[in-house]
């Protein structure tokens, strides 16, 4: 109820004494750091914001890190290009192997460098240029369409920064018998990056009694038995 007013009379005069108010008064707090615009809340000065020397120390930092990370990342995309080469080959080099064991003697398996994806590349020749996986049909020990081979697998040309050498040197055809033994005389093939600063090859070594394909584990022509 509203407070009211009663009249005291004293000598003639009336004297007035207040109702004393009871209220609820409920007060927001806010910290030393804000204030109140219209409706909104907002922080004080100096709670926003950094200055031109902190702008100044983080754009150097990120210049530093920049520098240093760059080259490490081109190398490790490199060394990922790198080992993406010697798997392929590996792969397509076991395929054809597998593929020779199921067909039986009647059928070879061949694996030649290839600079077209069409036909076995004359010797010497680089497998950076690609190479074919194919069915030896008339054990010409090459491709050959008139004698019924095939082309099973295509790959495409390695990318330039990755060379490919031989042991022997030139050697551009691998055939893989009915038992899965190579019929031909190569111990090795390495990759070698040219964008690698550190261990920039990668050697294949091949058993010619098994005809199995594994990647050196020091990456060195010397272990390959």
């Amino acid at each position: 109820m509203p407070p009211t007013l009663r009249s005291i009379p004293i000598a003639g005069k009336a004297m007035y004494r207040h109702h004393r108010f009871q209220t609820s008064i409920r007060f927001d707090v806010f910290t030393p750091a804000m204030r109140v615009r219209g409706n909104r809340v907002t922080t004080g000065a100096g709670a926003n914001g950094f200055t031109l020397i902190e702008m100044m120390v983080t754009l150097t930092v990120a210049a530093i890190l920049s520098i240093i990370a760059v080259p490490s990342y081109k190398q490790f995309v490199e060394s990922g290009r790198l080992t993406a080469a010697t798997n392929d080959f590996v792969g397509d080099v076991s395929y054809a192997r597998v593929e020779a064991m199921k067909r039986g003697p009647s059928q070879q398996m061949g694996v030649c460098a290839s600079t077209d994806g069409a036909s076995c590349a004359a010797a010497p020749a680089t497998w950076a240029s690609g190479w074919i996986v194919f069915v030896d049909a008339d054990a010409s020990n090459t491709f050959n369409t008139a004698g019924g081979d095939t082309i099973l697998k295509i790959h495409d040309a390695l990318p330039n920064s990755i060379a490919a050498t031989t042991n022997p040197a030139g050697t551009n055809t691998l055939i893989f018998n009915h038992v899965g033994s190579l019929a031909t005389a190569i111990t090795s093939v390495k990759l070698t990056s040219n964008n690698i600063s550190s261990n920039p090859d990668r050697v294949i070594c091949l058993s010619g009694g098994t005809g199995r394909a594994m990647v050196a584990a020091n990456n060195n022509v010397s272990s390959c038995p």
